[in-house]
């Protein structure tokens, strides 16, 4: 094997690989190519890789590995970033770049081009590894791979699950080689397999713990809201107790009429200071619910809204859990706040059909201040990104999400216009 050739086309996979990483781990490749330090790595890299490509033979599976780690150290030790971060831009690089190539040797395979998948000396490869070079950077400028990057950084299972598929997508190109003899094929064949198992039983655990996570955020939310709302209730009780005994008193001291009506008067008139909005929030056997409500109420009326909340049934059985529940709740109510046009108009929100409904389903109807519906605004208002607001960055996505969560307990959502005391109201109506 002619090792010069062999280190050439390792130059070049590490010219393609080693910037796309960079750039995922948000640094300015310029900038790290000027330093010294990396070309050092670089050369210490070059080596040791092109002696695992000249030695490997049909194992290919442990050259990736002992690259990809490689890899990691290079970024590592260039750009001072986390162990996890390393990873992270790295796998996801790789994978993008290894893609790319992939796609090469299969148009050159549609064209007749003879190349070598194991065999990096091969002349039609060599070509096909200088065209990765250019392929990558136009990737890359324009396709938005560091926004996907970030977005990934949520999941806990990602570097894993990268680790793996790079492992996938590296090894299913070897089962194609004619060359390859039964032992490593039989490898290469059990690491797609084993692969495929564990991104399914990884992305399975995922979705669980992001359940479990959305629903402790939920409690962390909503319950704090519930003890606060029943502290209010408390010193209500309280103070109402305060004006009996205040009452109690005025009938015993008082000598005559006038004296007492100038007394109860003068007690009608001392502020309550706490509310009593939260006691029928207080009796739906969803507490979430409870608290989200009364949390509402509150930021309502600070923002010169008024809710007028009316509920009729108080425990539901409904194909929503009650975390999806609080969530097509807080983007209904959210919405009405959002587009209603007159603040002096109370938004009106009945929850439950009637006490006496043999239909338990969850039921909520939100009315508030706002133009004529027509097909064409009911048709926008579920579409992905539509919003009223200036800024389109974050917003849009309430209505889509709820349409979702409805659809999928197969419940129903009407959208209407209504009268309140001669106000025009658009109505939204919700059961599942």
């Amino acid at each position: 094997m002619d090792i010069s050739l062999t280190t050439i086309t390792t130059i070049l996979q590490g010219l393609a690989n080693i910037p796309a990483m960079i750039y995922l781990c948000n640094f300015n490749v310029k900038a790290v190519f000027k330093k010294p330090l990396f070309w050092i790595t670089f050369a210490i890299y070059i080596a040791v890789a092109s002696y695992i490509a000249a030695n490997d033979n049909n194992w290919v599976g442990i050259g990736v590995t002992l690259n990809l780690i490689m890899y990691y150290f290079m970024l590592i030790i260039n750009l001072r970033v986390p162990i996890k971060e390393a990873i992270l831009s790295g796998t996801l690089g790789y994978i993008v770049v290894t893609l790319i190539e992939s796609i090469e040797l299969g148009i050159a395979m549609l064209l007749g081009i003879h190349y070598e998948w194991i065999d990096t000396v091969n002349i039609p490869t060599f070509i096909i590894l200088a065209l990765l070079i250019p392929l990558t950077y136009l990737t890359f400028k324009y396709i938005p791979i560091l926004r996907f990057k970030n977005s990934l950084k949520t999941s806990q299972y990602v570097i894993t699950i990268l680790v793996i598929l790079s492992t996938f997508i590296v090894t299913i190109p070897i089962l194609f080689t004619p060359k390859l003899s039964l032992a490593p094929r039989v490898a290469t064949e059990l690491v797609i397999i084993a692969a495929i198992i564990m991104i399914t039983l990884l992305t399975l655990e995922e979705m669980s713990e992001r359940n479990r996570s959305e629903q402790l955020r939920h409690y962390k939310t909503y319950l704090p809201i519930v003890e606060d709302m029943i502290k209010n209730i408390q010193v209500t009780q309280h103070s109402y107790n305060n004006q009996l005994l205040s009452l109690s008193g005025i009938i015993d001291s008082s000598t005559d009429l006038e004296q007492m009506r100038a007394a109860l008067k003068e007690l009608k008139e001392a502020p309550i200071k706490a509310s009593s909005k939260g006691y029928q929030f207080l009796h739906l056997e969803n507490k979430l619910l409870a608290g989200l409500l009364y949390q509402k109420a509150n930021a309502a009326a600070d923002a010169g809204f008024e809710l007028n909340v009316t509920i009729r049934q108080y425990a539901f059985d409904s194909r929503l859990s009650n975390f999806d529940i609080i969530d097509v709740t807080g983007i209904i109510i959210d919405n009405a706040l959002e587009h209603c046009e007159d603040k002096s108009v109370p938004i009106y929100i009945t929850i439950g059909k009637t006490a006496k409904s043999k239909d338990n389903r969850y039921y909520i109807k939100v009315e508030n201040a706002g133009p004529t519906v027509d097909s064409a605004y009911i048709h926008n208002i579920f579409k992905k990104g539509h919003t009223s607001k200036a800024s389109k960055e974050g917003h849009g996505f309430g209505m889509y999400i709820l349409k979702n969560k409805i659809e999928k307990c197969d419940g129903t959502v009407v959208i209407s216009n209504s009268k309140r005391n001669n106000h025009r109201m658009i109505s939204v109506e919700i059961e599942a």
